[in-house]
């Protein structure tokens, strides 16, 4: 006999449509996770890798407030986009999500010096004013020239 606190979760094969997750809540054992439902985590796996994506350009680049700028317009873009679609709660895109990039913001002097570019994301996906944050990361390579090179 099933467990009732354990949700049902299966993977099936429907012929023309191929094979889907059959069920919505994950096997976590916390109630209160955000994580919880199938497609909260399928929908933070892909902003986490499209965001990622979005700012392999930036490792290359000098890191301050230009770069900050640059990030932050460009995900502010995708992100509104995907608010506009339906994917994140809100009536706003201040309700929906908040970017945080720079000094102080989300980056330390220490961060700076040990080349760190790091992006705060909070998102709404659940429920309007409950934020899920992602914290991305990025190693930057500033390249230094030689003088016997010039």
């Amino acid at each position: 006999m099933r467990n009732p606190a354990m949700p049902f979760n299966w993977i099936r094969s429907f012929p023309g449509r191929g094979v889907r997750v059959w069920g919505c809540q994950t096997l976590t054992t916390n109630p209160n996770s955000a994580f919880r439902y199938v497609q909260v985590r399928r929908l933070l796996g892909y902003v986490e890798s499209r965001l990622y994506t979005m700012a392999h350009f930036c490792i290359f680049e000098p890191n301050n407030e230009i770069t900050w700028l640059k990030i932050k317009s460009l995900f502010r873009s995708w992100l509104r986009s995907l608010w506009l679609k339906g994917a994140l709660f809100g009536t706003s895109e201040d309700e929906a999500f908040r970017l945080y990039v720079g000094l102080a913001e989300s980056m330390t002097t220490d961060d700076l010096l040990a080349g760190q570019l790091i992006v705060r994301v909070e998102l709404s996906a659940l429920y309007p004013a409950e934020y899920i944050n992602l914290s991305l990361r990025f190693m930057m390579m500033e390249t230094q020239m030689s003088k016997e090179l010039i």
